[in-house]
């Protein structure tokens, strides 16, 4: 429990974890409606089964909107993953930044340009979080400019403008990945995100739901995608999320254990320091032990 008097707090994706804030914390969650609508399209997902396939898909996707200016977000899981992809850019040709934990001294700069016309970010999931990417003035307009000179129709705007989040790898909670989506399409701006994974991943590798998406791979196909797929992702994060709980109820336990042997001694520790006999105290502890 903690110690202060007052808790509070505001954040996107805190209703996920109501039930925890009121257990832990003792706390309620309430939802405050946005002062903007939302205009975010976010896409669907696609798992794909060769971890080389995946990348070239990544690569291309990335290439494809870098070539309007488009400002790209590419969200991986580990750094090591985020320095295989950016390997992958780098031989494409494709200019990026690398945010990850190995340069947390660049991070502010790094995210203070990842919403500039053409740039493209690459970043770990525990790399530059709390900070928003605000897409430079101007950027949508130049963008529009360029989908026009290619003679690409502009309907949909928000699937378009605004930043791009490409989520590389299987967030472990559905909180995770909507914290992932919800870096673009801020205060009611454009954007869009996408989810491209590998079968393999972390997330699924170990999970009872990788053989659900191999049993939908079709002769041939290099990926699979669809409302079931969401089904079964989402269903791999509940999964992950209940084995995190207990997890999570176990080291609570553990940790109230601890705490109240500590209060224990330290409340025998005043006790023997402030009284006027504490070798008397300390003879009749010892005879008791014996």
């Amino acid at each position: 429990m903690s110690n202060y008097r007052t808790l509070s707090g505001l954040t996107g994706t805190a209703l996920e974890a109501s039930d925890a804030l009121a257990r832990d914390y003792g706390v309620e969650t309430v939802r405050v409606p946005p002062a903007s609508e939302s205009r975010r399209v976010d896409l669907g997902a696609t798992v794909y089964f060769e971890r080389e396939t995946r990348l070239r898909a990544l690569c291309d996707e990335v290439s494809r909107w870098n070539a309007l200016g488009r400002p790209i977000l590419v969200a991986a899981g580990t750094v090591a993953e985020s320095d295989a992809i950016s390997a992958a850019l780098s031989e494409r040709g494709i200019e990026h930044r690398l945010l990850n934990a190995a340069n947390p001294e660049y991070e502010s700069d790094i995210v203070a340009a990842a919403g500039e016309f053409g740039a493209v970010t690459l970043s770990t999931g525990m790399a530059g979080r709390g900070t928003d990417i605000i897409v430079a003035p101007g950027t949508d307009s130049m963008i529009a400019a360029q989908l026009c000179a290619n003679g690409d129709a502009t309907d949909d705007r928000a699937e378009s403008l605004g930043l791009y989040v490409l989520i590389a790898s299987l967030p472990r909670s559905a909180r995770v990945e909507r914290q992932l989506r919800g870096r673009t399409g801020r205060q009611g701006g454009f954007g869009a995100s996408k989810m491209m994974v590998y079968v393999n991943d972390p997330a699924l590798a170990f999970s009872r739901r990788q053989g659900d998406l191999l049993a939908l791979r079709r002769e041939g196909a290099a990926s699979v995608s669809g409302p079931e797929v969401r089904r079964i992702l989402s269903a791999a994060q509940s999964d992950g999320e209940t084995q995190s709980a207990a997890i999570a109820m176990a080291m609570a336990e553990f940790e109230a254990a601890i705490e109240s042997e500590c209060r224990a001694h330290y409340a025998e520790r005043r006790r023997l320091m402030d009284s006027r006999q504490p070798a008397r105290l300390v003879e009749r502890m010892v005879s008791d032990w014996v």
